[in-house]
């Protein structure tokens, strides 16, 4: 008894098993794409109760999916937005489509977590809302180093503004700092020390020097650090100073 050849399927219905291959495989690609970027990727319903938490949220939050599915999801994540109450921003959320912006949010074990949200609102066929998708960004770190920085800045200028000496910040271009005793030393008001081409406090007989070795230090050459020079005041006197100079970071 011989085998019967099993009949191929019409051409139209290969063509859909394609289609449905292609489209499964993309609906895995994308589920895989979800599941391993570093950033928290939430969906929530309209009444806001969470309804996908994906493995980066597990890793920032501390909290594992099955724990915060069907949850109400400000209530888990205790959302702070500097400025903007909760409201005002679902508010403009549902009125145009997205959102975006830096928040505080908490973590499982209570400690807070700064995070740069983005928010779309989802819609179904007829283009009612129907809940939203957020995707957060962990910058905790980032914000510690933005204000470890403020704070020392704010140590230099407390320091700086007590200093005998004239304090001058140049970024290659112009002043950005002057403290009170550049003012006394050059006789300009502050504002004007910080809206002037500092060229202009050299005397001629120096400036080839000091640009020279202004431009080579910003290059990261090495100069002399200290050196003697003369300035012009603002009335037109002058005075013999003894200038140090060195490369700081200033933000």
């Amino acid at each position: 008894m011989s085998a019967k050849p099993i009949p191929e399927p019409p051409a139209e219905r290969r063509a859909v098993s394609q289609q449905r291959r292609s489209a499964d495989q993309q609906l895995l690609y994308q589920a895989n794409l979800v599941e391993n970027v570093n950033d928290a990727i939430l969906a929530a319903e309209l009444d806001l109760r969470l309804t996908h938490w994906n493995r980066a949220a597990e890793q920032i939050y501390g909290w594992k999916a099955g724990e915060v599915l069907g949850r109400y999801g400000p209530d888990v994540l205790g959302t702070v937005i500097p400025g903007r109450s909760r409201a005002e921003v679902y508010e403009e959320l549902w009125r145009c489509g997205h959102w975006s912006g830096e928040a505080v949010q908490r973590r499982k074990d209570g400690s807070r977590v700064h995070i740069e949200a983005r928010m779309l609102a989802l819609y179904d066929a007829d283009g009612s809302i129907v809940g939203l998708v957020t995707v957060n960004r962990d910058i905790t770190e980032r914000k510690r180093a933005e204000e470890a920085l403020a704070e020392s800045e704010r140590k230099f200028r407390a320091v700086a503004e007590m200093a005998p000496a004239a304090v001058c910040v140049f970024d290659g271009r112009k002043f950005v700092y002057a403290n009170a005793s550049a003012e006394r030393i050059l006789g300009y008001p502050r504002a004007e020390l910080l809206s002037m081409d500092p060229r202009r406090l050299v005397h001629p007989d120096f400036l080839p020097e000091v640009e020279a070795r202004a431009f080579a230090r910003l290059r990261g050459e090495p100069v002399p650090s200290k050196y003697e020079l003369r300035l012009v005041r603002q009335d037109g006197s002058v005075r013999w100073v003894e200038m140090s100079a060195g490369l700081i970071k200033w933000d």
